[in-house]
C-alpha cells in the first residue's frame, strides 16, 4: 500500500482462461490468449475475498475501496473460499490428502 501509494489492496487470482464480455454483436474476448508474450496489464484478475486492506480515511468516507486499488496475486490453493457444505467438504479432503502426501 505504501510502496505503490494506493488507497486499498485486495487479493486476486489471475484468470488464465479466455474471458468474454457481451457486446452489440455477441461475445468479444477481454483477455488476449492467442499466444506470445502477455503483458501483466493485459491480465484479467478476479477478486478472491481473502485480503482487503483499506486506508481509514476511505472507510471514514463510507467507502469500502479507494480510488487507487493495488493487488496481491494468490494461487488457487492459497485461497479456498468456504461458503457451503460442499466447499467445507472439499477443503477438508484437500487438507487430509495434502497431509497424507507429505
Amino acid at each position: 500500500m505504501v510502496i505503490f501509494q494506493v488507497d486499498s489492496v485486495i487479493s486476486v487470482q489471475e484468470e488464465l482462461a479466455r474471458c468474454y464480455h457481451h457486446r452489440r454483436y455477441g461475445l468479444e474476448p477481454i483477455n488476449n490468449l492467442d499466444g506470445g508474450m502477455r503483458i501483466e496489464r493485459q491480465g484479467v484478475y478476479r477478486e478472491n475475498s481473502v485480503i482487503y486492506l483499506t486506508k481509514t480515511d476511505v472507510i471514514e468516507a463510507d467507502r469500502f475501496l479507494g480510488d487507487k486499488i493495488g493487488h496481491i496475486v494468490m494461487l488457487p490453493e492459497e485461497s479456498i473460499k468456504i461458503s457451503s457444505a460442499y466447499d467445507l467438504w472439499l477443503a477438508e479432503n484437500i487438507l487430509k490428502n495434502w497431509q497424507e502426501g507429505e
